[in-house]
């Protein structure tokens, strides 16, 4: 379920990803839009076994691996007024007694701020096996 056809129409006009920023510890391209909507992207680069680096370079491409708010929250949780901005920062843990923070990998808060000023909040991290996780 989707936001209603009266709401999109009127967050038609702001419908355009102008905020962007990388995590490089992530691997991780979080790109937004006006709309409400935040795109989580693993950028790729496939290597030709033969030649890592042909004449044109690296195959460069990326994953789409998330779209925010999920879905199941658009009803409930995402307001139908503009995104007014976005922010990432890693999360501050202390080490005695925690298990969630794996070597070398570190939870990262990202939180979308709507014009009415309500606040969407999210974890991201990417597991053992590098599989990105949103809480």
């Amino acid at each position: 379920m989707g936001l209603g056809h009266a709401r999109q129409a009127h967050l038609r006009h702001f419908d355009r990803l102008n905020m962007l920023t990388f995590i490089p510890e992530l691997s991780l391209v979080v790109a937004a839009s006006q709309i409400g909507r935040i795109v989580l992207i693993t950028p790729l680069r496939l290597f030709s076994k033969d030649d890592p680096f042909e004449l044109r370079g690296p195959e460069v491409m990326f994953r789409l691996d998330m779209i925010l708010p999920l879905e199941a929250h658009n009803a409930v949780h995402r307001p139908s007024v503009p995104l007014s901005g976005m922010a990432v920062s890693p999360l501050q843990t202390s080490e005695v007694g925690r298990t969630e923070r794996w070597e070398g990998h570190r939870r990262w808060r990202l939180l979308m701020h709507y014009v009415d000023q309500t606040v969407l909040s999210y974890e991201l991290f990417r597991d053992e096996s590098e599989h990105l996780i949103v809480l």
